[in-house]
């Protein structure tokens, strides 16, 4: 097996699993909102360059019931991921039946491990390249976390690591360096059980932060080393690639809705007045000039009537927001320099996620980050809506640029398949619905 690189995993390198004319279903469910994208891989061209993709089918709808990514209200979550189903199946005029969809909650977890296993002729095969890599993922688990993913980084003969490819290689030991992503299950099992109570089912799982990046970076950023930032609504996420292999994942529950309830806290304002006030007024820059520039808005308890209006600095705004940005982007770099991955990100960091607009965040996360910071925004889609380009659907775009490359694992085998591969965790989801729910 070669290394799922940058290329490989965001189908830019024509690794295309789902065949042409196959149509597939993506959905993002988020803490403010759940959208759900149906593609179609085009017929003509080669490989899986997101322009042989065309969205047939897009909807979104309010997300309730869902909190930092986890869903709190089972019902209410259900509502809006039907609400987001029906309206991408309306517009494509069909109905889908499996879904691939993110993952954010679950405290994820990266871990990297070495296995080693003899080589049974001298000469590594395919038989040697396929028990290498079941013994890795076979390694029991004593957290009973769960594998989301687990990615090949290099392989090493008899010591001699950084092999890429080690298939007809002569050596007496063959080694793996793997990538695994967990995640506690109760999050997750309430995720699966959302979707199950619609008319579709989980057919794969990836992380946000991996699909996030694979919509924001560029090949060659992922080759040199870089980190990506999905700053949602409910959670920030983070994904570092080095060497165009995807090498941590990270995440926080902090993110936009945060800031939101800071404002409104701070100004006794509605929520909706103050998710305007973020939008339309929300920075991180600190200027003297707003100090004397005012916006209005209602104050809590007199929305409805319209009738009192409050007058207050645009300073006081930034006054508010800029704090609990900072302590995001400090809990993100004192977790990456306590997993150790921060030495692989090179010094890219794209920023991307609804979050990430206010004014002057750039500067703020290069000052506390470190590196050369960017916006990101996906790679546009043939036949998506306009807004589906803005960074706030980083994750749905690039979910549909990674399940190009993905082999489909048939409903059928939820139930029965074995546990020695990265779709092991859809196994459980199948056993656990069947059995619990």
């Amino acid at each position: 097996m070669t290394l799922m690189t940058f290329r490989e995993l965001s189908g830019l390198a024509g690794n295309d699993q789902q065949g042409r004319g196959a149509v597939f279903a993506a959905l993002d469910i988020g803490t403010q909102k759940v959208a759900c994208a149906i593609a179609r891989v085009r017929p003509m061209g080669a490989g899986a360059d997101p322009a042989n993709v065309r969205v047939i089918g897009f909807g979104h709808h309010e997300s309730r019931g869902v909190k930092s990514g986890v869903i709190v209200d089972l019902a209410a979550a259900e509502k809006s991921i039907r609400g987001a189903i029906d309206a991408a199946e309306a517009k494509a005029g069909l109905t889908v039946d499996e879904v691939i969809v993110n993952a954010s909650c679950g405290r994820i977890r990266s871990e990297i491990y070495e296995i080693g296993v003899p080589v049974a002729t001298g000469q590594v095969s395919e038989g040697d390249l396929d028990r290498v890599l079941h013994t890795a993922r076979a390694q029991p688990r004593e957290d009973q976390r769960l594998t989301l993913h687990s990615m090949p980084l290099g392989y090493a003969l008899d010591e001699h690591e950084g092999v890429r490819d080690p298939l007809g290689m002569y050596g007496s030991r063959l080694s793996v360096g793997m990538h695994v992503v967990t995640a506690e299950p109760a999050p997750l099992r309430n995720l699966a059980l959302g979707v199950d109570r619609t008319h579709v089912s989980i057919n794969r799982v990836a992380v946000s932060p991996l699909v996030s990046a694979l919509a924001s970076l560029t090949a060659d950023e992922a080759d040199v080393g870089a980190m990506c930032v999905d700053m949602g609504a409910g959670c920030t996420t983070l994904a570092v690639f080095a060497d165009g292999l995807f090498v941590h994942a990270d995440g926080i529950a902090l993110g936009g809705q945060h800031v939101t309830l800071d404002l409104a806290r701070g100004l006794s304002t509605p929520l909706a007045e103050a998710e305007r006030l973020k939008v339309l007024h929300g920075s991180v820059l600190t200027n003297t000039h707003d100090d004397g520039e005012f916006v209005n808005t209602a104050p809590l308890g007199e929305a409805d009537a319209g009738a009192t209006v409050q007058r207050v600095q645009k300073s006081q705004i930034t006054r508010i927001v800029r704090p609990r940005v900072e302590e995001t982007f400090e809990l993100l770099r004192d977790r990456l320099a306590q997993s150790g991955a921060g030495g692989l990100r090179g010094r890219t960091i794209v920023l991307t996620g609804g979050a990430s607009q206010l004014a002057g965040i750039e500067d703020l996360a290069a000052n506390i980050l470190g590196g050369e910071v960017r916006l990101g925004a996906p790679r546009g889609l043939l036949g998506a809506p306009a807004n589906a380009a803005g960074p706030g659907f980083s994750t749905l775009v690039g979910l549909v640029s990674y399940a190009q490359t993905q082999e489909v694992v048939p409903r059928s085998a939820l139930a029965g398949a074995s546990d020695d591969h990265e779709g092991s965790y859809f196994v459980r989801v199948g056993r656990w619905l069947k059995q619990g729910f």
